[in-house]
């Protein structure tokens, strides 16, 4: 396995001004969600990764052209998740808790009869 450059602070400090980068550590970057999931429309529509990254204003010079189409197959892979997809997911495990206290609570009101 390869060792990752570390980033420095003034790498880091301009990949903060980009609205698509949420967080970033020395050695790993996090994405915002809505970049990602256009950065995957982009790149099933044809556009090479490297384009949606430098249009986005990302430098590749700190993050690396091979990463960028890196980046993109792994979270092709994942399948990255919207954050509605998130809320509905969200929605239906309150649910599912919800239908289990009050299946809960029926079987305990029998009990009492």
């Amino acid at each position: 396995m390869r060792k990752q450059k570390s980033l420095t602070e003034k790498q880091i400090e301009e990949l903060l001004k980009s609205k698509y980068i949420e967080k970033v550590f020395q050695n790993r970057i996090i994405y915002t969600n809505e970049f990602k999931l256009s950065a995957l429309e982009q790149y099933r529509n044809g556009k090479p990764p490297v384009e949606i990254f430098v249009e986005a204003g990302i430098d590749l010079d700190i993050v690396g052209r091979k990463n960028a189409v890196n980046l993109l197959l792994k979270w092709s892979k994942e399948g990255i998740k919207s954050n509605e997809q998130i809320s509905l997911e969200k929605q239906i495990e309150e649910l599912k808790a919800q239908n289990a206290y009050l299946k809960a609570e029926n079987e305990f009101l029998k009990k009492l009869r």
